[in-house]
């Protein structure tokens, strides 16, 4: 990966690089268990899995507020909101370990939502003021492997705690390497640098630039419209695949491998193109590709092998396109930028809850090839979009 030249006393990009990465595997970890284990929680706490699952709709729902959370890294700078949105990450964890009630989960989740609204926005702002645009589709395509690694090698290891004690056991664990991921932070981010970039802060009081910007507008409806048209999809193929093949939950359970591989290989796939291409030119052809996989998915249901090849390719389409907005994201607002990711994450959260609403509706009236085809339109107004208001690099 190339970068500029690091200046004597700062450690290299790379280094800083590759500890975003890791730290975000192991918050990602804790944030996606949720789901992934949630049999196991529900039956630890007594309660029913739809109770576990509201935590997650409550923990999704202050997305809405990201744009305030991630203004942090501009109000006072990307070091600190890296290092207070890891430390509320680590609040949350400890809060569920030392309460693990009902509503001690409920505290520590959306604790630890919060610190990941702080964190992100402060490391894409962070890799924008240090890397080159010509370079940052790569660099944020390793960091997004945090992502995906959450799952393959995060979710493995949690997995294994559990069977060696409960549901319970991992958290302290996970709590405990995000804080040697927090002192390392602190290590190689020094004051000096985070110094270097005051001139770009602009406390959040710029806000009014974004709505005068038409390619940042541009670019929230653009997620919105990319973010629907995923969960219209997400919160019905599990249905779909039960029920279209009889698939038991452990057999469903396995279709997450599935998605596993797309999303790595979609991620692989914007950290090879968007730089070579272009970053506009990279999430045009990700916003078609994106488009036809939504209609490839119900045309693929003849067969469970054909389906699964079909999710594939859906889960390919939408990462590759979903992580290939964020290079260009992060260059449309230089001068808020840790507040603009913040409001593409909130766009993102409520593209998710208007998506979940639509798509059981869509299934049960059209089946899912309703859902294909809106998700498909969809996809098609957001390239509109991208081509009309996005017209430079």
């Amino acid at each position: 990966m190339e970068t500029t030249e690091t200046p004597r006393g700062h450690f290299p990009v790379q280094l800083q690089v590759a500890l975003f990465t890791f730290t975000r595997i192991v918050m990602n970890t804790g944030y996606r268990m949720l789901y992934l284990f949630l049999p196991f929680i529900a039956e630890g706490l007594q309660v029913s899995r739809q109770s576990i699952e509201m935590i997650g709709t409550v923990r999704n729902g202050f997305g809405l507020i990201a744009p305030v959370l991630g203004s942090t890294a501009d109000r006072y700078g990307r070091r600190f909101g890296i290092m207070l949105g890891l430390l509320l990450w680590i609040g949350g964890m400890l809060v569920v370990t030392l309460f693990p009630t009902y509503p001690g989960l409920m505290i520590g989740m959306v604790m630890l939502a919060i610190g990941k609204f702080v964190y992100d926005p402060a490391v894409y702002a962070h890799i924008g003021d240090t890397v080159p645009y010509q370079q940052r589709g790569l660099t944020l395509a390793v960091v997004d492997l945090g992502w995906s690694g959450a799952f393959f090698l995060g979710g493995p290891f949690v997995a294994w705690l559990i069977a060696r004690g409960n549901w319970v056991t991992p958290l302290p664990v996970l709590a405990g390497i995000a804080t040697l991921c927090l002192i390392g932070l602190v290590v190689i981010i020094p004051a000096s640098q985070a110094a270097k970039h005051e001139a770009q802060r602009t406390g959040g009081a710029d806000l009014r630039t974004l709505f005068h910007t038409g390619a940042a507008i541009a670019a929230l409806v653009l997620v919105f419209m990319i973010s629907i048209s995923s969960e219209a999809i997400n919160i019905v193929y599990g249905t779909w695949m039960a029920g279209s093949f009889g698939l038991q939950v452990t057999a469903l359970g396995s279709t997450a491998i599935v998605i596993g591989i797309a999303e790595i290989v979609g991620e692989g796939l914007m950290g090879w193109l968007s730089d070579r291409l272009g970053k506009k030119l990279s999430l045009t052809l990700a916003l078609s590709l994106y488009a036809v996989a939504c209609l490839i998915l119900p045309m693929f249901g003849f067969s469970l092998g054909a389906a699964l090849v079909g999710v594939f390719i859906f889960y390919v389409g939408f990462e590759y396109t979903i992580v290939s907005t964020i290079p260009l994201n992060t260059e449309l607002v230089p001068a808020a930028r840790a507040t603009f990711m913040g409001m593409v994450s909130a766009s993102i959260s409520i593209g998710r809850m208007l998506g979940t609403l639509l798509g059981p509706f869509l299934y049960d009236t059209f089946g899912i090839w309703g859902n294909g085809l809106v998700a498909a339109v969809l996809n098609v107004i957001a390239l509109v979009v991208l081509l009309a208001f996005i017209r430079r690099d």
